[in-house]
């Protein structure tokens, strides 16, 4: 797991952002415990910040988001991005977003659930412009200026600034964990 947190979350784990997702390959046939592979990492990230949390199981996979609580609580506290959520069900009222993400993060779940369709919103989880956020759902994923780590609909300029910098951060990590660093020691706490 430590390899997929390396390759997907490096931006979350070095404070740039509030969180990242992953897919885990996962088998009951193998007696895996991904339950007890989550505690395991949340006992290791939990320390700076960081949590791991299942959105999702598959027949074969499960999907993992991995996000810093406090960076996550203000996103989720500012006007643009709860407007993007209410359009999708999310209550903001019923939620108390200060104090504990669990509920808003199993309506989240709930939602990859229920949907046929994947539950666009989930840029705001991963800390796109909402801006972005906003143009992929009118826009069906269609008409962006450009595409890189998500698909650009606004501000291109910055947000290629910003995807070059998550490359960085990701690269810098993957060379410090093949020197033997370890997620702990790569995990800022913030």
């Amino acid at each position: 797991m430590e390899k997929y947190l390396i390759e997907y979350c490096a931006p979350t784990l070095a404070g740039l952002k509030c969180g990242n997702i992953f897919t885990l390959k996962y088998n009951k046939v193998d007696n895996t415990d991904i339950f007890d592979e989550i505690d395991s990492l949340n006992k290791i990230l939990n320390e700076k910040g960081v949590y791991a949390h299942i959105l999702a199981f598959k027949e074969t996979s499960v999907l993992i988001y991995v996000y810093r609580k406090k960076k996550l609580s203000l996103k989720l506290q500012q006007k643009s991005a709860q407007e993007i959520l209410e359009n999708k069900s999310y209550n903001f009222q019923k939620f108390n977003y200060n104090l504990d993400l669990s509920e808003v993060l199993s309506h989240l779940s709930s939602r990859f659930e229920k949907n046929t369709e994947f539950p666009h919103e989930i840029g705001i989880f991963l800390d796109y412009p909402e801006h972005d956020v906003l143009g992929f759902i009118e826009n069906k994923g269609k008409n962006c200026l450009c595409s890189d780590i998500w698909k650009i609909y606004a501000d291109v300029d910055c947000a290629k600034k910003t995807c070059k910098n998550y490359r960085i951060c990701k690269n810098a990590y993957k060379t410090s964990f093949l020197k033997g660093r370890t997620i702990k020691q790569l995990t800022v706490a913030v």
